[in-house]
């Protein structure tokens, strides 16, 4: 009798696990997707902005500094993001996204310092590339990692 008590006591507990696991809320990695999703959210909005002020600016030094402050503030929220997450692996490119956006926000001021008509120094073009380059290999991988995020650049 203390036999199948036991077995029907576990088998209980076992169903109430499952079912306290089922409905206790996302898990960790949801958790730090939704954190991911918001930050390439902001992301994409920030890269629409700089776009425009890019195209509209043609070159202008003050279009260049306020790219740069975007992108600054962006690599900011990235920074914010992932202080957030609790997976190593997504704060790993989630701070690679921000050291990125901070690089570009360098570049954009070089090029306002520079001022207009001025060239760009040697190597300038393929930094962009790299720059760009990272990101992009810093958004793929978080969107392996959170597919339902949002993440390209």
């Amino acid at each position: 009798m203390w036999v199948g008590g036991a077995a029907v006591l576990v088998a209980v507990v076992v169903v109430a696990a499952l079912w306290v696991r089922s409905h206790s809320g996302p898990s960790a990695r949801e958790t730090d997707c939704v954190i991911v999703d918001d930050a390439a959210r902001q992301w994409n909005t920030t890269s629409q902005i700089v776009i425009g002020l890019l195209i509209n600016g043609a070159g202008q030094p003050d279009a260049y500094r306020t790219v740069a402050e975007r992108q600054a503030e962006a690599a900011g929220k990235l920074r914010d993001a992932a202080g957030s997450v609790t997976d190593p692996v997504i704060r790993e490119h989630l701070g690679e996204w921000a050291d990125q956006a901070d690089r570009y926000a360098e570049l954009h001021r070089a090029a306002a310092d520079r001022g207009p008509g001025s060239p760009a120094p040697p190597g300038a073009d393929v930094e962009v590339q790299q720059v760009g380059a990272s990101i992009s290999a810093s958004t793929a991988a978080l969107g392996e990692l959170c597919p339902d995020a949002p993440t390209g650049p």
